[in-house]
């Protein structure tokens, strides 16, 4: 599965763009489809291996499964968003 997500390539990509992201804060909602999943697999990589500073994701999904694969990386947050009826 990694393959297909190609983090290397997409690092080299970034170049010395993807320290931009250091330390930063990004907010993603809808992790579990495709360009979720590529982020979340991304920002993994990159914080893992990549930035000085690890960023933190706040990613806003509905489905469990998409919290248990990441549920160990402190630096990705899940939150389950408020019901539109209850604002």
């Amino acid at each position: 599965m990694e393959k297909f997500y190609n983090l290397k390539a997409v690092t080299k990509i970034l170049g010395n763009d993807l320290q931009k992201l250091s330390g930063k804060t990004i907010l993603w909602t809808g992790t579990s489809g495709f360009l979720g999943q590529w982020v979340l697999r991304i920002i993994k990589h990159l914080n893992q291996f990549e930035l000085k500073t690890p960023c933190k994701l706040l990613a806003y999904e509905y489905i469990e499964s998409i919290k248990t694969k990441f549920k160990n990386k402190k630096n990705i947050k899940f939150f389950r968003p408020i019901p539109f009826e209850q604002i």
